[in-house]
């Protein structure tokens, strides 16, 4: 229901603290005061639009455009999209609004204790910060993203702040992913053969299944959008513009060892057939189960 939706997300950003700059100028990130996620996240959480309208694909691709981030890690990109903005006071007396903005993305795209910026669609560039409270200090940095809240799933969340304003994603509520139903992925290929970025790309695909369980990574509904190397951590799209998952994994990936459930076991042959020839990604809801697995 509704309801319960909207408790599962409250408890979910009520046990999270992200950092963030707050500071008038360009900080150093040694620089931070902490705010409960519910802060950020709460002024962006509405009723759900029970009769959504179809948006034209060109309304469509500028609405992803707008809120599809490019994500620098070191010399390597991938991409994310905005689920929140929090206006915050700042140091200073200036007039301007300051504004701390929250971005999903994959967490194969995030390296441990590198150097984040986030390239917005007007191409400012703005250092970016990793979550700060999930990764324990104590924990080895390789394994950090393995014993973070997300446990091992592909997911992670990154801050940035600036005067801009910038459009927020709105997320689909649960619904049934219907075989057949038109998707887009959005995202900002990277060849990493030359280390070259490209424009902004914008695919449409058609729904496929939604697997009965998540194989490993958190990755459960496969669609034919041709998704390429740097569009993980974009959002898919439904054709009311609203984000339904995090694009991450492509068609025929390297190895088939990732097509395996948590417990171990691996899909029949028509279903691993399905699962190569797709892309997958990762629904917007799988976070909110995760979380509550985590909190108990």
């Amino acid at each position: 229901s509704q309801s319960r939706y909207s408790q599962k997300f409250l408890k979910v950003v009520c046990s999270t603290i992200l950092g963030i700059v707050t500071v008038g100028v360009m900080p150093s990130f040694s620089e931070i005061m902490y705010y409960p996620l519910i802060d950020v996240l709460k002024p962006n959480l509405r009723q759900p639009n029970e009769n959504p309208e179809k948006l034209e694909y060109g309304t469509l691709r500028e609405k992803a455009k707008r809120l599809t981030v490019r994500v620098h890690v070191g010399k390597s990109r991938g991409s994310g999209f905005i689920i929140s903005a929090k206006q915050v006071p700042q140091a200073s007396r200036s007039s301007q609004r300051l504004y701390v903005y929250t971005i999903a993305t994959n967490a194969h795209v995030i390296r441990p204790d590198r150097v984040y910026k986030v390239e917005t669609h007007d191409r400012k560039v703005y250092p970016a910060k990793l979550h700060p409270v999930v990764y324990n200090s104590r924990i080895p940095v390789n394994d950090q993203l393995d014993k973070s809240l997300f446990k091992g799933n592909d997911l992670a969340v990154l801050q940035f702040e600036s005067l801009e304003k910038y459009p927020v994603a709105e997320l689909a509520q649960p619904r049934p992913f219907k075989v057949g139903q038109d998707v887009y992925a959005a995202g900002f290929p990277f060849d990493v053969n030359t280390g070259s970025s490209e424009r902004f790309e914008f695919v449409l695909g058609m729904a496929a299944f939604r697997s009965p369980q998540p194989i490993r990574g958190g990755y459960q509904l496969a669609h034919t959008s041709n998704i390429r190397n740097g569009m993980s951590g974009g959002p898919l799209l439904n054709e009311f513009g609203q984000v339904i998952a995090i694009n991450g994994m492509r068609a025929y990936p390297l190895t088939n060892s990732v097509y395996t459930f948590p417990n171990g076991s691996k899909p029949c042959r028509s279903v691993m057939t399905l699962m190569q020839q797709s892309a997958l990604s990762v629904p917007m809801d799988r976070f909110m189960e995760l979380s509550d697995a985590t909190l108990g």
